[in-house]
């Protein structure tokens, strides 16, 4: 494997791991599906970065002394969510994607009796965005 593919492994594994939403077992399987075409991918080598690098980010936390901005939108969001708005966290990968995921839990909603206000939602690329090249 070569040192192109590594780096662009890692840096997908560290987007993945500040973006917050997937464990050990599908970021080895989401990311090394990027690189299906690799022959050479070493998935042994890949586990070990990924299991070194959420245990750094894991220890990096708890020494976090305020309110993350996700955990600040998660409040945000919940508040919504009970205030009859629904909102999505990481719904799809575009704006399409995520107004449908969001007219799918309305609809859902409606079959039960319930009633909505409205919707809320990022999606990936939105993540991309944000967090961009900042370290974290």
């Amino acid at each position: 494997m070569n040192e192109d593919i590594k780096n662009e492994a890692i840096e997908q594994l560290e987007k993945d791991i500040h973006f917050g939403f997937y464990n050990s077992i599908d970021l080895l399987e989401t990311i090394s599906d990027m690189f299906y075409d690799v022959e050479d991918f070493d998935k042994v080598w890949f586990q070990n970065e990924i299991d070194t690098r959420l245990e750094q980010h894991e220890a990096e936390s708890q020494h976090w002394e305020q309110l993350t901005d996700f955990q600040k939108l998660v409040n945000a969001f919940d508040d919504l969510n009970k205030k009859g708005v629904v909102s999505l966290h990481k719904a799809g990968y575009t704006r399409q994607d995520g107004e449908g995921d969001c007219m799918e839990v309305i609809e859902e909603l409606e079959s039960l009796g319930i009633k909505t206000k409205g919707y809320c939602y990022y999606h990936s690329q939105d993540l991309e965005r944000a967090i961009g090249d900042k370290k974290m």
